[in-house]
């Protein structure tokens, strides 16, 4: 039986990360951004952040989507394998080593132009992109990843 995600239960997108935040159990039960947050380090805010502006169909206000609303439209799973929904999420996949974990998938992500350390594959709904860090994923590199996104059909609708 696969891990439980934190967030919804049926995402617009889930991004897979190589290891449990603090109160993991807590937070699949009862998904909270600002428990998330206050019960690990500096890097689970980092990485909800990041997911906040890529989902939030506003990303002016990636802030309030974060605080209010990230949760219930995304999920965060550990596991090796892509989660098998009905909602059809995209799949966002964030590092080197966390992207080794998934080389049984057979997919055709190509790199962004703007972006060569970013691949998308849309048919399938693939993000591979650096690990989720300030560093390799600033804005300039968020606005490419959204614009990808969008071309794919994530934002309509929401």
């Amino acid at each position: 039986m696969p891990t439980p995600m934190i967030g919804s239960k049926s995402p617009r997108l889930v991004l897979y990360v190589p290891h449990k935040p603090n109160s993991f159990d807590e937070l699949t039960e009862r998904p909270n951004i600002q428990t998330l947050i206050a019960n690990n380090t500096n890097h689970w805010r980092k990485i909800a952040t990041l997911l906040a502006k890529i989902c939030s169909p506003d990303l002016e206000n990636w802030r309030q989507f974060r605080d209010s609303r990230l949760l219930e439209s995304s999920a965060i799973s550990i596991n090796p394998t892509l989660c098998n929904l009905e909602s059809r999420p995209w799949h966002w996949i964030g590092g080197k080593d966390n992207q080794r974990r998934f080389s049984y998938l057979q997919h055709n992500a190509l790199p962004l132009e703007s972006c060569e350390n970013v691949a998308v594959d849309r048919r399938k709904q693939l993000l591979f992109t650096p690990y989720p860090d300030y560093r390799q994923l600033d804005n300039a590199v968020i606005i490419e990843i959204r614009r990808a996104l969008e071309t794919g059909g994530f934002y309509s609708g929401t």
